[in-house]
C-alpha cells in the first residue's frame, strides 16, 4: 500500500464514509500505533497478527450487527425528528384551518344578508349601481366557496399523511435501537436489563412503537431519577402468543399499584409523566394495540404492558417471526441481559 499506512487509510475513510466500521490488522504492538489508530482511524477493533479465524469471524459478524444498529438508531432519530416536526406542523395547521372556517362561515352569513339586501335595493337602485353592487357579491361567494373547498381538500391530505406505517418489525431491534437512544438519559438513575426471544415480532409503525418505548422507559427513569439512589433497575421483557407480542416495562422505584398508574393515562394528570405516557397510548391505539399498568410479580415493581399484533393480519409471517410451535424448556432465546 505505498504511500498511506493503514491509520492514514482509516483516517482517510472515517472522513469519506463515517459510517464504515473501521478495524485495523497489525504485527505491531506499539503503543503509540495503538493510540494512533483510535484518535486519527477512529478503529472499532485493533487486531494483532497471527489472528484467530473464528475470532476473527465473530468480529466482523459484531461489526455488522453494529453496522446495522447505528443505521437502524439514525433512521429513527430521523424519523421521530420528522414526526415531531410534522405533529407541531400539523396542530399548527388544525388550528389555522380552524380559524379560516370560523372566518369564512361569518363572512358566508354577512354575504347572505348582503344578498337578501340587493334583492329589495333591486328598485331604488340605478340599475349600473344595482349591477356593480351584485357583481360584488357574486365575487365574495365565489371567494367563499373557494376557500371552503381549500379547507376540505386540506383535511383530507392531512388524514393521509398521518395514518400510521406498519411494517413487520422484529422486536429485538427495535429495542437495541431505543436502548442506544435513551442510553445516557439512564446514567446514574438506572440499570436496564432486556429479555426478549430473537424471533418475537409486531406488526407496527417503527417509529411509533419506538416513541411508545422511549416514553415508557423515560416514565420509569423519571420515577427512579426522583428518588436519588442512582441504583434503580428497568427491565423490559417480552413475550409472545396467540398472535400477539407482549412488551414490558417495569422499574422497582414502588412508586404506585396499577389502578394509580392508569390515572396516569386518563388526562388531566400534573404528574411530569402523564403528558408522555398520554401520547404513548394514543400511539398505541393508533396501531391496533393495548397500553395497560399491570401488577408485576415481585412487590415493589411497578410495570406497564404493551401489546401489539404479532404479525400482520392473514399476511406473511417475517423469517425472525415465532414458530409456531413453542420454545423447549430451558432455552436461550430470552435469556436476560444486562446493558451497560
Amino acid at each position: 500500500m505505498p504511500g498511506m499506512t493503514g491509520i492514514d487509510l482509516c483516517e482517510r475513510a472515517r472522513d469519506l464514509y463515517p459510517d464504515v466500521q473501521r478495524m485495523l490488522i497489525t504485527a505491531y504492538s506499539d503503543r503509540e500505533v495503538a493510540i494512533a489508530a483510535i484518535n486519527r482511524g477512529g478503529v472499532s477493533r485493533y487486531i494483532h497478527k497471527p489472528w484467530d479465524a473464528e475470532q476473527l469471524r465473530q468480529i466482523l459478524r459484531d461489526a455488522v450487527a453494529r453496522a446495522h444498529l447505528e443505521r437502524m438508531v439514525r433512521r429513527l432519530r430521523l424519523a421521530m425528528l420528522d414526526r415531531e416536526r410534522f405533529a407541531g406542523a400539523h396542530a399548527a395547521n388544525a388550528r389555522l384551518l380552524q380559524d379560516l372556517a370560523r372566518t369564512n362561515t361569518s363572512l358566508a352569513a354577512c354575504c347572505g344578508r348582503l344578498e337578501d339586501l340587493a334583492q329589495r335595493l333591486t328598485d331604488e337602485l340605478e340599475p349600473d349601481v344595482w349591477t356593480s353592487y351584485y357583481r360584488e357579491i357574486v365575487e365574495l361567494r365565489r371567494y367563499i366557496d373557494y376557500v371552503g373547498a381549500l379547507q376540505s381538500r386540506s383535511v383530507t391530505v392531512d388524514d393521509g399523511v398521518t395514518r400510521p406505517q406498519r411494517a413487520l418489525l422484529s422486536v429485538e431491534d427495535l429495542i437495541d435501537a431505543v436502548v442506544e437512544l435513551v442510553r445516557h438519559e439512564l446514567v446514574g438513575v438506572a440499570r436496564l436489563s432486556v429479555e426478549c426471544p430473537k424471533r418475537a415480532a409486531v406488526w407496527a409503525d417503527a417509529t411509533d412503537v419506538s416513541r411508545i418505548l422511549i416514553h415508557l422507559v423515560r416514565s420509569s427513569a423519571a420515577e427512579l431519577g426522583s428518588l436519588g439512589t442512582g441504583t434503580g433497575n428497568i427491565a423490559v421483557t417480552v413475550s409472545a402468543e396467540a398472535g400477539t407480542t407482549a412488551i414490558v416495562v417495569a422499574d422497582d422505584g414502588g412508586h404506585g399499584d396499577p389502578v394509580s398508574q392508569r390515572e396516569l393515562l386518563a388526562g388531566g394528570s400534573t404528574d411530569a409523566r402523564a403528558p408522555g405516557l398520554e401520547a404513548a397510548l394514543e400511539l398505541t391505539l393508533a396501531n391496533g394495540g393495548e397500553l395497560d399498568a399491570i401488577a408485576p410479580e415481585s412487590s415493589g415493581w411497578t410495570a406497564w404492558q404493551l401489546i401489539l399484533p404479532a404479525s400482520e393480519p392473514q399476511g406473511p409471517q417475517p423469517s425472525w417471526a415465532p414458530d409456531p410451535a413453542p420454545a423447549a424448556p430451558g432455552s436461550s432465546q430470552a435469556e436476560p441481559r444486562e446493558l451497560p
